[in-house]
């Protein structure tokens, strides 16, 4: 730069301007962006010197546990800034595996428990030692016989390969109820008869043909 005043005296100077280039950075490093509720997802940004993620995060990695968008900015040696492209992640929901149903098997017969059902999803059954029996096309267990497992689980795996497995349940055994119809079997046209049970039990329900309880 050269000055000159009114009475033609000049002067000059100069500066010296460096012009760092940038570096180039990749792309930050998503472990999984699909990720089922309780699992976590890692977030690696590329190498720098500095960061600033938009959680507020300032390490290289971040763990991420919830649905979003997350985009750092790196610095270099040269306090030379980037916005790395951001990235989407989304956490699915737990499917909520539960049973309904009997805690008794009659006499050696069979129960069938109910899951909870779930479009696309796949079933598994567990006995009292979390062993997986056969797989399951429906969200039913059928089972039968007079020594049965302790307990039962049932583990939901959805369509989004999320995975839930239910709180044991019970099972045991039981046996009907000894009875005998209690009547006069020789009466006349016209006389009422009366039908007693025996023996008379606690703690049952009567159901008559008749509709009588």
């Amino acid at each position: 730069l050269t000055v000159v005043n009114i009475f033609g005296c000049s002067n000059s100077s100069s500066q010296t301007i460096t012009v760092t280039p940038m570096v180039m950075y990749g792309p930050i490093i998503v472990s999984d962006d699909e990720i089922c509720q309780g699992d976590v997802a890692i977030l690696t940004a590329p190498l720098a010197v500095m960061y600033s993620w938009s959680n507020g995060a300032t390490t290289q990695s971040i763990s991420v546990t919830t649905t979003g968008t997350y985009s750092v900015t790196v610095t270099d040696s040269n306090a030379c800034t980037k916005a790395i492209d951001a990235v989407d992640i989304t956490v699915f929901p737990l499917p909520d595996a539960t049973i309904s149903g009997s805690h008794f098997i009659c006499d050696g017969a069979c129960i069938t428990l109910n899951g909870s059902q779930y479009s696309g999803a796949t079933y598994q059954r567990f006995n009292q030692n979390l062993v997986p029996g056969p797989g399951l096309v429906f969200p039913n267990l059928t089972i039968c016989g007079t020594s049965p497992p302790d307990s039962v689980y049932f583990q939901i795996t959805d369509m989004n390969g999320c995975v839930d497995i239910s709180a044991p349940w019970k099972i045991d055994t039981a046996s009907a109820p000894a009875l005998m119809i209690m009547a006069n079997d020789t009466l006349c046209e016209g006389t009422p008869n009366l039908l007693t049970v025996s023996p008379i039990l606690p703690n049952v329900v009567y159901q008559w043909s008749t509709g009588a309880t």
